[in-house]
């Protein structure tokens, strides 16, 4: 029993030793198997994470950092990246910088100033401008400009102005000393001189570029010093970085400069908007205009003349031909490259049309005006006329003058053309048209042909015009023009005549020579004169005769009339009395008889 009991007692602790060593074997293999769990992602990473990518606690894969932050090898986490948002600051400092100092460089450098208009006005030469000319002239100082485009040759070149206001300029000698030879013209540009376009105009541009075009080349040389904890890969990309963002800042400020520059190239004066209009309205009138024979087939009617003036009258104001050849004709027929006659639709000449281009525009046309409403009658606005700057293409003006031999120049032609009338001489009381050689080539035209058609009642021959009408005409006394004209002649000779080009001048002398001499031709035209003044004398003298005849009846019902009345308010005087009273006031004074007072 006692055996049993032993050997019962040793298997009892046999068994808990066995159970005690598998529970601790259990034990064991779940602390192992916690530990092999917690431990699997390290397992299952071969390698730790490399910089710029973090894992987490528990994660099996590593993920990228974000824009702005940074990790190194093996980190769990990301923090800010300051060199990062340096490096971008600094590029885009760059950029800005370079953009805003070569767009203010480039808008400005050799920068043109649309010339709206250049006038005389007390003896000065002013100048307007489009746009403001950002001339700031310190102290009222002049500074130094180009001129060019004008289309007046006295207008091209260097000149100084002076400040009026943003977009008035006093034009001024090279030398400082004020214009006043009547130089006028509403186009061409002014600019300044390079780098003096700033000091002179805008000296706090050229400061505020100055002073922004190093800032990309002082970071792209100082910009490593605070990133010395970066790599030389890292330096080097941000190196690279700013170098871009300031290529990006030249390329953006090049197309902003060009975009600014175009729009102001393409604005428009107020005179070649009105160009625009008028070119537009002759199109509707003269859809397809083509080029004709030089000579009498390019005539204008006095209407298309009018309409022209009418039309550009505000900027024409009391300027010449030369003016509106330059500013209006060319400007007008550039595109098609003919006459103004051929681009406004011509006629056949009646009138040949001999001036000088100084005379002003206005006169020029109320003088054609007023002859063609003494000659035209009813139909007097398609009365055609043969003038210079109208009918010969301007850009064809060698061709026109027919070389050597001025009988091959379109003056020549049209004067000889069996449809010409008379030559009508545009005139004020200078007669300044027989001082210019070209008006003495029409003179001696006009001579020649009335010598060999003398018998020829339609050709007129030589009639002085002025913008009271045809001097010696029944209707038009024009007695200051012809009294004025007349003692201009007396002193004037055709061999004082003079034009632009010597070769010309000496062309036409030529034909003189050939034709009698300047005093042939001298006597032609005081015999022209004299006629037409006879006339006007005539005239002159019935109009006065006339006029003191109606003076005389005037004063005479003046005399009868009060006379009547006296007797009645001084009914208390005898017949008579009213002498006397008269003379007790004025013993000198007498009352004339009718007859007296009808005495011229």
């Amino acid at each position: 029993m006692h055996a049993v009991a032993g050997a019962s007692a040793m298997l009892t602790q046999e068994h808990a030793c066995v159970c005690q060593n598998i529970r601790g074997a259990i034990a064991q293999f779940a602390i192992q198997a916690s530990t092999a769990l917690f431990a699997l992602p390290k397992r299952l990473r071969s390698k730790p994470c490399l910089p710029n990518f973090f894992a987490s606690p528990g994660d099996i894969t590593c993920t990228m950092c974000l824009v702005g932050e940074i990790s190194t090898l093996g980190s769990s986490s990301c923090w800010v990246d300051y060199d990062y948002y340096s490096a971008a600051c600094s590029g885009l400092g760059c950029l800005i910088a370079q953009f805003i100092a070569l767009v203010l460089l480039l808008t400005r450098a050799r920068l043109t100033h649309q010339i709206v208009d250049v006038t005389q006005c007390n003896g000065r030469t002013l100048v307007t401008t489009l746009e403001p000319h950002g001339v700031v002239g310190r102290s009222g100082r002049s500074v130094r400009v180009h001129v060019s485009g004008t289309g007046h040759t006295h207008l091209d070149g260097w000149f100084r102005v002076r400040r009026l206001d943003a977009i008035r300029l006093e034009l001024q000698s090279s030398e400082g000393q004020g214009i006043s030879d009547g130089v006028v013209t509403s186009m061409g540009v002014l600019r300044h001189p390079v780098l003096r376009e700033f000091i002179d105009a805008k000296p706090l541009v050229l400061a505020m570029s100055l002073t922004l075009l190093p800032v990309p080349w002082f970071l792209h040389f100082f910009g490593p010093l605070w990133s010395d904890t970066r790599s030389q890969v890292e330096r080097d990309w941000n190196v690279k970085v700013r170098l871009l963002a300031t290529f990006m800042g030249t390329v953006l400020a090049v197309i902003a400069a060009a975009i600014v520059r175009t729009s102001r190239a393409n604005l428009m004066t107020p005179l070649e908007s009105r160009l625009a209009a008028f070119r537009q309205h002759l199109r509707t009138q003269n859809p397809n205009p083509t080029s004709c024979d030089r000579g009498p087939s390019r005539a204008v009617r006095i209407e298309q003349v009018i309409e022209l003036y009418q039309f550009f009258h505000d900027m024409i104001q009391m300027r010449s031909a030369y003016y509106l050849n330059e500013n209006i004709i060319k400007p007008l027929t550039s595109h098609v490259q003919l006459s103004y006659a051929e681009l406004a639709g011509p006629s056949t000449l009646q009138f040949f049309v001999s001036h000088y281009w100084g005379t002003p525009f206005t006169h020029f046309v109320h003088t054609l005006q007023q002859h063609a409403m003494t000659v035209g009658a009813i139909d007097w606005s398609n009365s055609s006329y043969w003038i210079c700057f109208l009918s010969n293409n301007q850009w064809k003006v060698a061709d026109e003058m027919g070389g050597d031999d001025a009988k091959n120049s379109s003056f020549y032609q049209a004067l000889c053309s069996p449809t010409c009338l008379a030559t009508c001489m545009v005139l004020d009381s200078k007669a300044l048209p027989l001082s210019r050689s070209w008006c003495l080539l029409e003179v001696l035209q006009t001579y020649r042909l009335k010598k060999e058609n003398s018998d020829n009642t339609v050709f007129q021959g030589l009639l002085f015009c002025t913008t009271d009408g045809v001097i010696g005409r029944a209707t038009d006394g024009c007695l200051d023009v012809s009294v004025a004209l007349a003692k201009r002649l007396v002193d004037l000779s055709v061999k004082d005549a003079c034009a632009t080009k010597p070769e010309d001048h000496a062309s036409i002398m030529k034909l003189v020579e050939a034709e009698g001499g300047s005093q042939c031709i001298d006597t032609f035209i005081r015999k022209s004169l004299m006629g037409t003044l006879t006339q006007v004398q005539t005239r002159f003298a019935n109009d006065m005769q006339l006029l003191i005849g109606k003076l005389g009846s005037s004063t005479l019902e003046a005399l009868a009339g009060p006379q009547a009345v006296l007797p009645t308010l001084l009914s208390s005087r005898p017949a008579g009395s009213t002498s006397k009273a008269l003379q007790e006031m004025d013993p000198g004074a007498t009352l004339e008889t009718a007859e007296d007072v009808a005495q011229p």
